[in-house]
């Protein structure tokens, strides 16, 4: 397949790391097994089908694949282990495309990203999430079609201290703002598992709708797991009430 779309994805594409041969393991005896095909790939998911979630995801390739497609590949099935199907079926590729940025405000197209609008391979790995789900409810009856699901903090996260929390997430916010040309120190508060709120002394205000949502991208690279990221002006939290 031509890679030259893929332009955008060389540096962490080149940072996955592919297993040494392509392998097909059996699911548990527990487990639905699904295929799928397109053209030289193909895409097996390993289903509980009591909680429809996927438990083991594989793909091979019939012939010398293209580094930039075996990896995307690879990295689909790490992303797609642990989701439910119709998460999977509805934004594993989003997921995958948005974690594949080198830049992460630099998008493929103007506007709203979409499986349509990326890079080919992109398509061709939707196609396969759709033949498998829809083989799936063939063989189960299953019917599900909208996505509940809410990526978590793991319990080794949850089980550390605030304070411990609090200082992993500032190793990873200094340096981002670094990589933005922001030299400021930020003010941090740490809220919950899942939200933190930030105050940027001197940044313009402008700026900060496009600076949070990088941060957020950033974290969730960082941790695993989605961190909403507030501003606040600590300057008003601190204010005396009268």
């Amino acid at each position: 397949m031509n890679n030259s779309s893929l332009e955008l994805y060389a540096r962490n594409l080149a940072k996955v790391q592919l297993p040494p041969s392509q392998h097909n393991p059996a699911c548990a005896e527990t487990s639905v097994r699904v295929c799928a095909s397109h053209e030289i790939i193909h895409l097996t998911l390993c289903v509980e089908p009591k909680t429809h979630t996927i438990t083991e995801a594989f793909y091979t390739f019939d012939a010398a694949a293209e580094r930039g497609d075996e990896a995307l590949a690879h990295a689909l099935c790490q992303i797609l282990k642990g989701l439910p199907l119709i998460e999977a079926q509805s934004h594993a590729i989003l997921k995958l495309e948005e974690r594949m940025r080198d830049v992460w405000n630099r998008r493929p197209v103007a506007g709203i990203v979409q499986t349509a609008n990326m890079a080919p391979i992109f398509s061709i790995l939707q196609h396969l999430i759709d033949d498998a789900a829809k083989e799936y409810r063939r063989q189960t009856g299953y019917n599900g079609q909208v996505s509940t699901f809410f990526e978590s903090a793991p319990g080794s996260w949850s089980s550390q201290s605030v304070e411990q929390k609090h200082a992993s997430i500032l190793q990873e916010i200094e340096p981002f703002l670094k990589t933005q040309g922001i030299a400021v120190l930020p003010d941090v508060v740490f809220i919950s598992d899942s939200r933190i709120e930030v105050d940027l002394p001197g940044v313009a205000p402008q700026k900060l709708p496009e600076l949070l949502m990088g941060l957020e991208h950033h974290l969730f690279k960082a941790f695993g797991f989605p961190i909403e990221v507030m501003y606040h002006n600590m300057q008003d939290r601190n204010k005396k009430r009268t």
